[in-house]
């Protein structure tokens, strides 16, 4: 059965995208943003701007992407709670 590629996130802005995609070929997972021309300039047209892996590496990005999110969540935490001292 051929690899095939699969939509693991998809995002409203491009520089979220471009983000992620960053953290995850830092981590080896080859992806690319589905039709990042279009993608950049009209993306809620496309229901949004899609990230995409091979499907043999989803798990991987998936877990990647999830960990990502849970430490920015907490580095807002952080910068939050300074803001009230």
């Amino acid at each position: 059965m051929p690899n095939k590629l699969v939509t693991v996130a998809k995002y409203f802005e491009m520089s979220s995208a471009l983000a992620a995609r960053i953290k995850l070929e830092s981590q080896g997972v080859g992806c690319f943003i589905a039709d990042e021309q279009l993608a950049a300039s009209f993306p809620f047209a496309l229901g949004g701007i899609r990230l995409q892996v091979w499907e043999s590496d989803a798990e991987k990005a998936e877990e990647i992407l999830a960990e990502s999110e849970a430490s920015a969540g907490v580095d807002e935490a952080e910068s939050a709670g300074s803001e009230e001292e």
